[in-house]
């Protein structure tokens, strides 16, 4: 993804004009000052006669000066760019439209860069509809408005005194044209030897030793890369009403010969469809709440639309990394099959949030436990209520679900009632749980070594729950996240796909079917390595797998030993704020007035589609520094 510069002078909005400085008692008259210097050459007998200074040489030297300490911050400094492409997304926005899902008020983004030609800036494809990410209803967004892309600033000075550190967002001339800027996220360092493995970044320095798995050193940082997978709070109230059936529902173990592991319980949880909570009584046993990945396809949604139920049993499915940034459809690019949605491969780390409101506590041990599962691996986050005891664990994939490993545990827990956010994530092989917005401090036992089996499960279908043993309580604000899915793939159609859509296809029909979708997985190459980089030389990706040009495709150029690689003398500086999201247009029912029109390949200008609108306010509450 390239970026535009923009003007440094930006950063200057001031002038420096010259004034008289001399106190009001020391000025001269004109007459005064010719008679003092013709007797003395001096004013006062002590100072010089100083000449009076020419307004416009003035004038001319403050913006001569303005201009040459705005190129030196530029060059040095700082300098601000503009995100034109989404391949940073959802870190960084390009091109897009923000879009409120009209059946389920999610609001998302949608990336809108295909809609102009990248060299002249000409509109010559328009955006038809976009798959909501939240409850899969299918938009008509052809014409809402569009936006520029976010605009950044850049810090050029870290990098002239210290080295880059990973998975900084960073700025650096292209390698195949250093005229061009793009703008990634750093993940191989100088020395080391990349592989990208079922979704996740692996390093081992050279050729030599086993490859370790890339974490974000601040579990903080990995919060705020994941992506929503479902919100219970946004819920598809058109679809319910005709009975498709609620995500999360009461459930109780099958027998172990069922083939399921779990079925519908008709007690345990009371649903308040209307609050969105699930409230439970002191029960003894524990009483499970599951998450079901029930996915509704176009045909469902026009079933609901026609006031019809569904005509079929919906299935649970497994969670894939189905990005709605990417979810969309256009005048060039358009499916024949309404169900056909690429970039669908499973992702197994998943985290939960909820509020949990204990309100009363009943026996010896009342508990609080929250589940994850990442195929045939469970891990489990227990609370003590009565002591605060916090524990994770994990089972043991070799012995059975019965045999238990006990991770680690803390004792800043949740002790007593009261009502607490609680998140439990597991990401990038390790567990991590955040209470009321606050990091858990557990040490380095929540990182585990991964399973020889990395293949998704039956249980995959229901992959996150959550139970309470003798505890009252009330649960909402349920909401599922995924982690970044980095795609293993060379080039276009190789491995799993970067642009691709054979592979993603034939995986989207069969995610309800774990061992069908197995099958089909294991003919591609799922894992690649790319040799050891220089001691100059760096690794870099896109947030938005899918949809990035980045270090995994690119060819060999004369600017780099490596076709993968960047140099130290390409790199311009760290992207650290985000000043300027987009302005929001208000009045003429929440769309502005045009301003500028677009201008279209071919045609003279587009009706009812500005590039600009007017008035607009800015989105002052997602200024932020880039993580």
């Amino acid at each position: 993804m390239s970026t535009q510069r923009l003007s440094g002078k930006a950063f200057w909005p001031w002038t420096f004009a010259g004034s008289d400085k001399r106190p009001a008692e020391q000025k001269l008259k004109p007459a005064e000052t010719a008679r003092a210097a013709n007797a003395s050459g001096t004013v006062d007998g002590s100072r010089k006669i100083m000449k009076k200074a020419e307004p416009i040489r003035e004038t001319v030297e403050s913006v001569v000066i303005a201009f040459v300490l705005a190129f030196l911050f530029r060059t040095f400094l700082a300098e601000a760019f503009v995100i034109p492409t989404g391949s940073m997304a959802p870190t960084l926005m390009g091109r897009h439209k923000d879009f409120t899902c009209t059946q389920c008020s999610h609001h998302y983004t949608v990336g809108a860069s295909d809609e102009v030609d990248k060299d002249t800036g000409q509109l010559y494809n328009r955006l038809k509809t976009s798959t909501c990410p939240n409850c899969a209803f299918v938009n008509d967004i052809y014409d809402r408005p569009v936006f520029n892309g976010d605009r950044i600033l850049v810090n050029k000075f870290p990098y002239e005194l210290s080295e880059p550190d990973r998975f900084d967002v960073f700025v650096f001339r292209y390698p195949e044209d250093p005229q061009t800027n793009y703008i990634k996220r750093l993940v191989g360092l100088p020395g080391e030897s990349l592989k990208i493995d079922r979704g996740d970044l692996y390093a081992r320095k050279g050729w030599q030793g086993e490859f370790q798995i890339l974490r974000k050193s601040d579990p903080n940082k990995q919060r705020l890369l994941q992506q929503t997978v479902y919100d219970d709070t946004q819920p598809p109230k058109l679809l319910l009403q005709h009975g498709w059936p609620e995500r999360w529902a009461a459930m109780s173990r099958n027998p172990a010969d069922s083939g399921s592991e779990w079925q519908l319980a008709e007690s345990g949880w009371q649903h308040d469809p209307e609050r969105r909570t699930f409230a439970t009584n002191a029960a003894a046993d524990w009483s499970w709440l599951r998450y079901r990945h029930l996915t509704p396809k176009p045909k469902d949604w026009d079933r609901a639309l026609n006031s019809s139920p569904p005509d079929h049993e919906p299935r649970p499915e497994l969670i894939s990394d189905f990005c709605g940034y990417n979810a969309h459809r256009s005048e060039i690019r358009d499916f024949h099959d309404a169900d056909e949605q690429p970039d669908q491969i499973w992702v197994g780390d998943l985290s939960l949030d909820a509020r949990i409101d204990i309100q009363k506590l009943e026996g010896d041990a009342p508990a609080i436990q929250l589940e994850l599962v990442e195929g045939v691996r469970r891990y489990w986050c227990e609370f003590d209520l009565k002591s605060g005891q916090v524990q994770l664990l994990r089972n043991d994939e070799l012995k059975g679900d019965d045999s238990l490993i006990a991770l680690t545990s803390s004792p800043n827990g949740i002790r007593g009632i009261g009502r607490h956010d609680v998140c439990f994530a597991n990401v990038d092989d390790r567990v991590c749980l955040w209470i009321d917005n606050r990091l858990v401090k557990f040490g380095p036992e929540v990182e585990y070594t991964p399973p020889v089996v990395s293949q998704p499960q039956q249980a995959d279908l229901h992959p996150v729950g959550l139970a309470l043993r003798n505890v009252q309580a009330v649960v909402s604000d349920l909401v599922i996240h995924r982690d970044i899915y980095y795609r293993a793939s060379k080039r276009a159609g190789e491995g799993e796909g970067s642009r691709g859509l054979s592979v993603g296809l034939e995986l989207a029909k069969v995610l309800a079917d774990p061992q069908a979708y197995n099958e089909i997985y294991a003919r591609k190459p799922r894992s690649i390595e790319f040799d050891p980089l220089n001691d100059d030389e760096f690794f870099a990706m896109g947030d938005n797998s899918t949809h990035s040009y980045d270090g995994r495709a690119w060819s060999m150029t004369p600017q780099s030993n490596h076709a993968h690689a960047v140099t130290r003398r390409s790199l311009i500086g760290k992207a650290f704020f985000i000043y300027w999201p987009h302005g929001i247009p208000f009045l003429n029912d929440g769309k502005g007035y045009p301003v500028v029109m677009h201008r279209m390949v071919e045609r003279p200008r587009v009706k009812n589609y500005p590039l600009y609108s007017a008035p607009f306010y800015p989105q002052w509450w997602s200024w932020s520094r880039i993580r």
